[in-house]
């Protein structure tokens, strides 16, 4: 689990970028913690990181009902995350 404390609680988008780096460093997919703050989040994780990252972590977006369970259910439907 990478968690960039920068950004964790701050729904200002994640660290993408430490998360690669560590992933590289290891050779392992790690989780990402901290910074996710929607579902276009989520989406610039799979873009940019899907070999890399595995999981992610969220916490204050779904507190704040980023993530309105109606709009995941049409998302995961769609087939857009396969």
């Amino acid at each position: 689990i990478i968690t960039d404390v920068n950004s964790n609680g701050m729904l200002s988008g994640p660290n993408i970028d430490l998360c690669k780096r560590v992933a590289e460093a290891t050779g392992i997919r790690v989780t990402l913690s901290g910074g996710i703050g929607g579902y276009k989040d989520l989406r610039k994780v799979q873009d940019e990181a899907i070999d890399k990252i595995d999981s992610v972590i969220i916490g204050r977006a779904l507190y704040e009902n980023k993530f309105p369970c109606q709009k995941i259910w049409r998302v995961a439907e769609s087939g857009i995350f396969n």
